[in-house]
């Protein structure tokens, strides 16, 4: 079975945090489409054993890779930190992160 190209993987990455990959996305279109997330995921009609479960917000932090050796881990750290910047400054909105200079 294989994976179509269009299909950004997701997964669970923290208690309550998810991690959205898209390769070769311009920061343009990442920043689209968390905003587009975070617009909709509050008009959700959750149902939870019969309770209607009230609105959730998405807070999102974004960053993309400037330089493809860079290493994974300062990539999930610059997300991470925009996420919690985004927590911060009062949730519900897409914060994005810095991009290092390539010239180090």
């Amino acid at each position: 079975m294989g994976v179509r190209p269009t299909v950004a993987p997701i997964g669970l990455y923290g208690g309550e945090e998810f991690l959205l990959v898209l390769p070769s996305a311009a920061a343009a279109v990442v920043f689209t489409r968390a905003e587009q997330m975070r617009q909709q995921v509050p008009q959700l009609r959750l149902v939870y054993e019969g309770q209607t479960i009230p609105a959730i917000t998405v807070s999102a932090g974004m960053t993309i890779i400037a330089d493809q050796t860079e290493a994974v881990d300062n990539v999930l750290k610059r997300a991470d930190d925009a996420l919690y910047q985004a927590k911060h400054a009062g949730r519900n909105r897409t914060v994005v992160a810095a991009t290092p200079s390539a010239a180090r």
